[in-house]
């Protein structure tokens, strides 16, 4: 099998800025059904946008993870 990583550095960090794009349109289309009053439309953009901020922190926080775990096996 070759070297190549799947994902590199640089693809991880253009799916977080779609993932940041489309959770700043769901958050606006949020806002505006919010504002015309469309509160089922509202939620549902809500529940999309939380679910997307969600998946756009799972980098850093395993990035994180994974250096805490690596100097707790080197001490």
């Amino acid at each position: 099998m070759n070297n190549h990583k799947f994902f590199t550095k640089r693809s991880i960090q253009l799916c977080r800025v779609v993932l940041l794009a489309f959770t700043l349109y769901s958050g606006s289309l949020f806002t505006l059904y919010l504002w015309r009053g469309e509160f089922s439309e509202a939620l549902s953009h809500l529940a999309t946008t939380m679910l997307l901020l969600f998946v756009w922190s799972l980098e850093p926080l395993a990035k994180r993870v994974q250096q805490s775990s690596a100097s707790a096996k080197q001490q």
